[in-house]
């Protein structure tokens, strides 16, 4: 069974270079972003846009694709939501704790 991952900062500089690379390697997975601008943006380049907390739940993987800064109350928030056996990623693993 194929895990389904949440790019969450999808539209950000980082998750704009990653989800091509999702897409182009077949992986199944949504697109995250916060605001409505950024939403409209993955929508317009042809990507599946759902809201992260809608993501977190259902998918088996979840990389954030964000700001250090923005890591430590983000994944304090995300990590309760996760289902269980699901795995997340940072890029900077150890910005959750820089805070």
């Amino acid at each position: 069974m194929e895990k389904k991952i949440a790019l969450v900062g999808a539209g950000g500089k980082m998750g704009q270079r990653i989800a091509p690379n999702l897409k182009k390697f077949g992986f199944d997975f949504v697109c995250c972003e916060r605001t409505q601008e950024g939403f409209d943006k993955l929508v317009s380049q042809g990507y599946t846009a759902m809201l992260t907390e809608e993501a977190v739940s259902i998918c088996d993987i979840i990389v954030c694709a964000l700001p250090d800064a923005a890591l430590p109350v983000l994944s304090e928030k995300l990590v309760p939501m996760l289902k269980p056996g699901a795995i997340f990623i940072t890029l900077d693993p150890a910005a959750a704790r820089a805070g």
